[in-house]
């Protein structure tokens, strides 16, 4: 992407902290001093057609760091981080970019005599009201603990938490939010509530969970959550649950994810990735086995497995026999460094990404598909390749599989980090000449567009062009 990304410090940091694409604009915000030759701190936006970097409104302050980017729908953009100027504000960690310049949210968030607060989650509602959560005493001067509401006008307390509020998500009149509390407005909440924006009123989603929960995911009525805990509401639900408005649901009453240690206790598992196709729920991370809710009986899987909501059937992706195990491993067992990383769909494919070597009878460290008509896991062309290979992130578009990870090589192509696999050929095809990082990170996310394919990561030269931080493939061209 011309000169790409310059980190303020580049030993050390990671230069680009988020990405928001809105049309033919990729905003890009972090923690650096320049794009594409240019003075443009902490943000920049790029133009996806003409293939030009511009300044996104009036500069930053020095030494600021955009963590979040999220667009109202009338067009408002918000960052939030460690901000402490925009334009002529000094807006103390959030502003508003609007067609006439940024704007001060009120005076931002603090931790009173302990400096500026933290936001760890900002989402916008279809009325364009800002909900942010994080770790914050007050918004704009009004006590706000952990969680604040911005009307376009002023901050507004939603219901003090009593811990980091990690997690926002803006379905309809609802706000879920999701962190480390146990309380916030006024009730008690385990780590996920939700606010009626009609009625103003805070309500515990049951007995909410007993451990973390790593995502939030909202598909045709249903909040599903996936982490490290073993019950949601009162009932048993280790690392799996759903909400359906009114109460926490197991996945299921059959089976269970849990793991055996040798010496008969459990093991710890959770959940890294969850993927819904219609009533199948596709999940992904680290749990050997599922057992019966009596524990009287258990199925070999191997870190993913299949839910049917509607059947409440579960099913191992892959065969088992004498020769062979279902999911993925590493040598054919499911270790401490095995996991799934990342799930996704495309055509008659699952795709696996994550920590392991092995899928099926396939050696296939890294990456994996399974064909839904065979059952039958296969190689994706001998993988990714490296010292301790992995993939972090999937994408795709059209017929093409997009792979960010911590690898040097792909099938038989050099490409360190990035690489495309064309699904119809089933080809690997390398990207230029590669990447040199930061630090032993890889490319940690991938987003892809019609347009153009983006990474970030820990990186400073893609295909022979500077690119610290971030860079894009141009689909039809060349690496950019």
């Amino acid at each position: 992407m011309r000169s790409g990304i310059a980190p303020r410090d580049p030993d050390w940091g990671e230069p680009v902290r988020s990405l928001l694409v809105d049309g033919t604009t990729l905003y890009v915000g972090g923690d650096f001093v320049a794009a594409g030759g240019s003075t443009r701190r902490s943000l920049a936006r790029w133009n996806i057609g003409a293939q030009t970097w511009a300044a996104a409104g009036e500069p930053l302050g020095d030494g600021d760091n955009v963590r979040a980017i999220t667009r109202a729908p009338n067009g408002t953009l918000y960052v939030g981080g460690d901000i402490s100027k925009a334009g002529i504000f000094a807006p103390n960690d959030i502003a508003a970019l609007t067609p006439r310049g940024w704007r001060a949210l009120g005076q931002g968030f603090g931790l009173d005599d302990f400096g500026p607060g933290s936001p760890n989650s900002v989402a916008v509602d279809d009325r364009g009201h800002v909900y942010v959560g994080g770790t914050f005493l007050h918004a704009g001067g009004v006590p706000a603990q952990h969680l604040a509401q911005w009307d376009g006008d002023r901050w507004y307390d939603l219901g003090s938490a009593n811990d980091s509020v990690d997690e926002l998500l803006a379905v309809g009149d609802y706000v879920y939010a999701a962190g480390r509390f146990t309380q916030i407005g006024g009730i008690t909440a385990s780590r996920i509530a939700r606010w009626n924006r009609v009625t103003r009123r805070w309500s515990p989603l049951g007995a909410g969970m007993d451990g973390s929960v790593h995502a939030l995911a909202y598909h045709n009525g249903l909040l599903y959550a996936g982490g490290a805990f073993k019950t949601a509401g009162t009932v048993a639900a280790d690392d799996v649950a759903y909400w359906n408005g009114t109460r926490w649901y197991p996945f299921g009453k059959r089976f269970r994810i849990y793991e055996r240690g040798d010496s008969g206790g459990e093991i710890g598992t959770y959940v890294n990735a969850l993927h819904v196709v219609d009533d199948n729920i596709f999940i992904g991370g680290k749990f050997q086995t599922i057992h019966t809710a009596d524990l009287s009986a258990s199925a070999l899987v191997n870190n993913v497995v299949i839910w049917n909501r509607i059947a409440d059937t579960w099913r191992a992706v892959g065969i088992r026999n004498v020769s062979t195990e279902p999911g993925v491993t590493t040598g054919g067992h499911s270790g401490l460094w095995t996991y799934v990383k990342t799930l996704t769909v495309l055509g008659n494919y699952l795709y696996a990404g994550g920590s392991f070597n092995q899928a099926g009878t396939s050696n296939t460290p890294g990456i994996a598909r399974w064909d839904v008509r065979t059952n039958t896991w296969g190689g994706v062309k001998a993988g990714v390749s490296g010292e301790t290979p992995v993939v972090n992130d999937l994408a795709t578009i059209g017929t093409d599989l997009w792979v960010a990870g911590d690898f040097t090589g792909a099938g038989s192509a050099v490409t360190p980090y990035l690489a495309r696999f064309d699904t119809v050929t089933s080809t690997w095809r390398p990207l230029g000449s590669g990447t040199r990082i930061i630090r032993a990170y890889g490319a940690e996310e991938v987003v892809a567009t019609t347009k153009g394919v983006y990474w970030v990561g820990n990186f400073e030269v893609v295909g022979g062009v500077s690119s610290s931080g971030i860079a894009r493939w141009n689909i039809s061209i060349q690496p950019d």
